[in-house]
């Protein structure tokens, strides 16, 4: 459902806070208070190791070696 045209998105330092829950907006705010880094700065911060993390993860499939599967050979007398 979208919003009303004279519904505006709050947003901090250009980030729209719309998508976040009050209990995350608290924790965002505490450790602000508890590290001295900025809300915005904290958001960005945690943006850019989200996005590193997905770089990471799509870069996977191409770093694992794959090895041909063993053949094993089993003899008459083990049957």
């Amino acid at each position: 459902m979208r919003p009303p045209q004279n519904v505006v998105k709050f947003r901090l330092a250009g980030f729209p806070l719309d998508a976040l829950d009050q209990k995350r907006m608290r924790r965002l705010r505490r450790t602000s208070d508890r590290t001295g880094v900025p809300i915005p700065d904290l958001i960005s911060e945690i943006v850019g190791q989200v996005i590193e993390i997905w770089l990471a993860e799509a870069e996977l499939p191409n770093k694992i070696v794959k090895f041909p599967a063993a053949r094993t050979i089993v003899s008459p007398e083990f049957c």
